[in-house]
């Protein structure tokens, strides 16, 4: 729980600041999920 609220804390620290980067480093972190299922899939 502490890591899930302390990257909560993080994020909206860095939306406040890089909206822009966040919005990649989701985007990134979307495509390698997405990538992972797929790998699992195959």
């Amino acid at each position: 729980m502490t890591g899930v609220a302390g990257y909560a804390v993080r994020c909206s620290g860095l939306c406040r600041w890089h909206p822009r980067i966040v919005s990649v480093l989701h985007t990134l972190l979307f495509g390698v999920f997405a990538f992972a299922l797929a790998s699992a899939n195959c």
